[in-house]
């Protein structure tokens, strides 16, 4: 197996964090609508839980995908092993799930101002692609990967003729980009309601 070396503006690029703005907008919501003073447990409010935990989240999706971005030359070139590939594909799918309980915990009004955000390409994902791709209108069943040059991994990259439009991935790293987009309109737009 042959190791790829990384030019160091490639090595910039992959260890460039994709979520540090959408964490310092999120910060800056806490400290605006969020009591974060010191208290005992018992008095801590549940919106406080929720949002230390989408501190958590975005720094877990943070880290998959400059993980993923960082062993894609790898996994590219011919030093793909089955490990590496169970990897990328876990990271992945893992991305998926943890936006969805990023959406989940925003839509449930718990955290002020927030509950309108949604990112329709990861949850498309999330639901017809892995959780639930043999109900409804989805059948998109066949267990395939794919990696775009841009767009990194690719959930069910392979389909049958008849599905090749339906609920397409754009791809991790467009969908990451969409996700924190959409999640950085609506944390500005609770700022400025909040003042």
């Amino acid at each position: 197996m042959g190791q790829t070396n990384m030019s160091d503006e490639r090595k910039a690029e992959v260890a460039q964090p994709i979520f540090d703005s959408t964490v310092e907008l999120f910060m800056r919501y806490m400290d605006q609508y969020l009591d974060l003073r010191p208290k005992a447990m018992q008095e801590v409010q549940l919106r406080t839980h929720l949002g230390v935990e989408i501190l958590e989240r975005l720094g877990q999706l943070d880290f998959i995908v400059r993980r993923v971005r960082q062993i894609g030359p790898q996994y590219l070139g011919d030093g793909t092993t089955r490990d590496l590939e169970l990897e990328v594909r876990t990271l992945t799918e893992m991305f998926y799930y943890i936006a969805a309980r990023i959406q989940t915990v925003l839509s449930n009004k718990h955290l002020p101002e927030l509950h309108t955000f949604s990112c329709p390409s990861v949850t498309l994902v999330r639901n017809k692609l892995i959780e639930h791709p043999e109900k409804g209108d989805s059948g998109v069943v066949m267990q395939s990967f794919g990696w775009g040059e841009e767009l990194g991994p690719v959930i069910k990259a392979g389909r049958r003729p008849d599905q090749t439009d339906r609920f397409p991935d754009r791809g991790l790293f467009i969908n990451a980009e969409d996700f924190r987009v959409r999640l950085e309109a609506v944390l500005t737009r609770a700022l400025k309601a909040s003042k």
